[in-house]
């Protein structure tokens, strides 16, 4: 009994978190008074506190207890969801009125994504940007509204976006006041997106100071402009190769052509350009090993890991994936640091729980689904997969010494072979001291795992690819393995030309040139899985039932794969 009662309580933030989760996704997407809802769920908390009082820490009362609580947790987050998703819609819909009836449109608020400078055929020059809208401005008297996204185009002379230019310079984090063209239209997934079109040295738009980036937002947005600086030396004839550094370290480039992206797209490796768990888990990596080697207080160690998580995920844009990597790199880390045992399930849950608790919408987006589809199926899949694997290797290392015993048995000329394995193996040990064999070997030892948890990531994934895609790529698998190792490097060569680039830019210039090189590669892999048969299936439209038997399918192979775990 007391085994049985372990394994229950062995995740226990794991059930919290699957019906809390059930709560928001099922409120995210239905339009309903959310009041009853919170009512019913406080209820529901009080019968759960009289029911633990009467029958105190019997089995029966904790059973009957579990169910009110979470059916408590159902109800908030279905109520909380709800209500988000009443006030984006009314707020949405208020801008797309303005769009319906009148083409003319002025917002107040801030630019949330770098701008990013273009050529048109004319020769003219223009911005695309995004933008957060705070106020209406208009005939609704200066009306609060929850941010809103929108699209910014805006035209004007060739030198737009620079000092040479008459309209003002418009940078990330500043506040502005913008006119212009207001129009809407369905992306692909069939969702409403909203464009604001800017023609020339509009009187109407001006900078506004009350919506700029506050004190510190403000310092680290300045601060990530300068490393883009950095990253940017020596870049001549090869700007593509610094976008996409900028853009896996910073997550700027949105200059990347869509030629590129679809390359990556149909290797099933764009997702090195989203700011995201590999690449917050990078730099968590990075600075748990620089603090390992501090002589500070695990106290000391959790604040400074903590305040440089949470700086890089605010400077890097802070989406969706990106909070969710920091929250669990922030549960995860900072528990090694402290001396705590961690598990990646509950680190999971409880990830999952805070994101949603904070932001109830985000469930509905695309890249925090698949970060979080992802990182599950690494915790399911992964431990067995390279159980499997080392499995395999003891079973052939074994094949081979019984095969090398019976022939030397058979030949009688053990000592001869024993004499010539010896002078190999004296020869091969001394080979094996060179530094660079000593990597080679390491990350040939490393291949069973990364393909464990690049299959891993590829079997969880296929329910949620088919559904919001229709395809799956299976050359993912092959690809991630050289891709993964290869955003390691480019985002450890990109931290240390930021650091040495505040001494020396000519230190900076010798790590961007190295980052040259691992870009080229990485392209270079990108293009040969793009074009390998094969490389993406195209699915038939997936229905949302067929997704979760599908996805219900994928949990009990993980659960019938558990006995393979080492």
């Amino acid at each position: 009994m007391a085994e049985a009662n372990l394994k229950i309580v062995r995740y226990p933030l794991l059930t919290p978190a699957i019906f809390f989760s059930i709560g928001t996704a099922i409120g995210a997407n239905t339009l309903a008074n959310p009041f009853p809802f919170l009512y019913a769920g406080i209820i529901c908390f009080a019968l759960y506190l009289c029911i633990i009082k009467l029958l105190k820490r019997s089995s029966i009362g904790e059973r009957i207890g579990s169910y009110f609580i979470y059916t408590t947790l159902f109800l908030i987050a279905l109520a909380n969801a709800m209500y988000s998703r009443q006030m984006q819609i009314y707020d949405f819909e208020t801008i797309l009125e303005i769009a319906e009836e009148s083409n003319d449109a002025t917002f107040c608020g801030r630019i949330s994504e770098a701008p990013r400078r273009f050529t048109t055929k004319r020769g003219t020059g223009g911005l695309d940007f995004k933008f957060d809208v705070y106020e209406l401005p208009d005939d609704f008297g200066g009306t609060k509204i929850t941010p809103t996204k929108i699209s910014v185009v805006w035209f004007g002379p060739k030198t737009i976006g620079t000092l040479e230019s008459n309209i003002p310079m418009a940078e990330l984090g500043d506040g502005w006041q913008l006119h212009g063209k207001l129009s809407y239209e369905k992306n692909y997934y069939g969702d409403i997106e909203l464009k604001l079109t800017i023609s020339g040295n509009d009187r109407q738009c001006f900078r506004l100071s009350k919506y700029d980036l506050p004190f510190p937002l403000s310092t680290i947005s300045s601060m990530r402009s300068y490393a883009s600086d950095l990253l940017s030396l020596n870049n001549n004839g090869h700007w593509l190769n610094s976008s996409i550094v900028r853009m896996m370290v910073l997550g700027y480039g949105t200059d990347i052509p869509y030629k590129t992206r679809q390359l990556f797209r149909q290797s099933g490796t764009v997702h090195v350009f989203a700011i995201s768990g590999l690449h917050v888990g990078i730099v968590a990596t990075i600075v748990v090993l620089i603090l390992s080697f501090m002589r500070l207080s695990p106290g000391v160690r959790t604040i400074f890991f903590s305040l440089i998580i949470v700086a890089y995920t605010i400077a890097t844009g802070a989406s969706p994936s990106t909070v969710r990597a920091c929250i669990m790199s922030l549960i995860f880390y900072t528990s090694i640091l402290a001396g705590r045992k961690t598990m990646l399930l509950s680190t999971i849950a409880a990830t999952a729980l805070i994101t949603q608790a904070i932001n109830p919408l985000q469930i509905n987006n695309i890249g925090y689904i698949l970060s979080f589809v992802c990182i599950i199926g690494i915790a399911l899949f992964a431990p067995p997969l390279i159980g499997l694997s080392e499995r395999i290797k003891a079973s052939i290392s074994e094949y081979k010494l019984r095969r090398k015993l019976a022939k030397s048995e058979a030949n009688n000329v053990g000592i001869i072979e024993d004499l010539n394995s010896s002078f190999w193996r004296r020869n091969w040990k001394a080979v094996q001291e060179l530094f660079l064999v000593k990597v080679f070997i390491e990350a040939l030892q490393q291949i069973p795992e990364g393909l464990a948890v690049s299959i891993a990531v590829f079997i969880a994934s296929i329910p949620a690819t088919g559904y919001l895609f229709n395809q799956i790529t299976p050359i993912s698998i092959l690809c991630n393995i050289l891709v993964i190792p290869l955003a390691f490097f480019i985002v450890i060569t990109a931290a240390l030309a930021m650091v040495t680039g505040i001494f020396s830019y000519e230190l900076a210039i010798i790590f961007n040139s190295a980052n040259i090189a691992f870009t080229d590669w990485l392209m270079a892999i990108a293009e040969f899985g793009a074009n390998m048969p094969f490389a993406t299936i195209a699915l038939p439209t997936w229905s949302l039932s067929a997704t979760i038997i599908s996805g219900i399918l994928i949990f009990l192979l993980a659960f019938l794969l558990r006995p393979l775990k080492k």
